[in-house]
């Protein structure tokens, strides 16, 4: 199936800040890896923000509350995502916090390239745009459409995320499960992370190092890159990152 998407101009620069372990899985592997959405840190991640939680407590029954919750946690468990900053510039404050390790690394492309990248596979994969809601209002502005997917709470709006995500819900299988006890709630337990080929040369665009880094991580990437990919020079997009340069005045 075709990379999905159609909240984001093609032409959008997206972001990836991850650590050098994620990386070398890119570079060896030529894939990305998604992780189970109701393994995040954001506890409010794949649950209903509280407008909708009061809805379905004051207009559904014990059996169809049940039936709900049932739903929203196999739909956490089985869908994968990876995460992506929107911007024209490399983000300090995304190094901090997603490249807080210094040996961390950053690479960018367009939606485009990434649609371009990923290869094909047989289950849905979207690519969405997060609408960041107050997670505890009591009430929701009409206009906002919310899924379990494509929002997050107000407080993490710096993050200007996009999302790729793969669904592998099956709907016999969710019907089946919602129809269930609580105690199937711990009965599978589905990968925390899924894998996806993808055309590196058609994905990065550039690729940066963590600006604290020191001086020798930039060699290294370089002879990583140089080491499984040389045949498409992808040590050659290696950029210095906007933050070391030093203003003389």
């Amino acid at each position: 199936m075709p990379l999905k998407c159609t909240e984001v101009p093609d032409d959008a620069l997206i972001w990836r800040y991850m650590d050098l372990a994620s990386f070398l899985f890119l570079l060896q592997r030529s894939q990305l890896a998604l992780r189970r959405v109701d393994t995040f840190e954001d506890h409010f991640e794949g649950h209903l923000p509280k407008a909708l939680e009061l809805q379905v407590k004051d207009q559904e029954s014990r059996q169809k509350q049940l039936e709900t919750r049932l739903a929203l946690h196999y739909m956490r468990q089985h869908t994968h995502v990876v995460c992506w900053n929107v911007s024209e510039q490399e983000c300090y404050a995304m190094w901090k916090i997603y490249g807080r390790e210094q040996n961390s690394v950053c690479i960018n492309t367009t939606v485009h390239r990434l649609k371009t990248a990923m290869k094909a596979v047989d289950q849905r994969m979207d690519l969405v745009k997060i609408h960041y809601i107050d997670m505890t209002a009591n009430n929701i502005e009409s206009e906002v459409r919310v899924n379990n997917v494509n929002f997050k709470d107000i407080s993490f709006q710096y993050e200007q995320e996009v999302r790729l995500l793969a669904n592998c819900i099956e709907p016999s299988e969710m019907e089946s499960y919602t129809h269930s006890r609580h105690s199937a709630l711990e009965d599978f337990e589905p990968p925390i992370f899924q894998a996806f080929d993808v055309d590196l040369d058609a994905l990065i665009q550039n690729i940066y190092v963590n600006p604290n880094a020191g001086e020798h991580l930039p060699e290294i990437i370089h002879n990583l890159c140089e080491t499984y990919h040389g045949d498409i020079q992808l040590q050659d997009r290696l950029q210095p990152s906007r933050f070391l340069w030093e203003p003389e005045f």
